[in-house]
Order: C-alpha cells, then sequence, then structure tokens
C-alpha cells in the first residue's frame, strides 16, 4: 500500500485548519471579538499615557 503524502498532507492540514476555523468562530462572534480588542486597545494606551506623563 502506498500512500501520497503530499497529498495526505494537504488534506490533513486543510482538516485542521477547518477545526481551527470552526472552534475561532465558536469561541468570538465578531461582537464578543469587538468588544474584547477594543477594551484590549484602550487599556494599553491609557498605560502608555500614564507612563509617558509619570504617573503610576
Amino acid at each position: 500500500m502506498s500512500l501520497n503524502l503530499t497529498t495526505l498532507s494537504e488534506a490533513l492540514g486543510a482538516y485542521y485548519r477547518q477545526k481551527k476555523a470552526d472552534i475561532t468562530s465558536k469561541l468570538y462572534t465578531q461582537e464578543d471579538a469587538r468588544k474584547y480588542f477594543t477594551k484590549a486597545s484602550s487599556f494599553d494606551f491609557n498605560q502608555r499615557a500614564k507612563k509617558a506623563l509619570g504617573k503610576k
């Protein structure tokens, strides 16, 4: 029995990419992601602004 390794690895790669996409879409709806990233970036901005002004 001879398997074509290129085809096999392509198939596995496609399978895992799809799985990862499914998992990711379950974790974050677009709205959740927007809220999370907005909070994270504004927090980061505030931290840097405070540091620049010499406050803790």
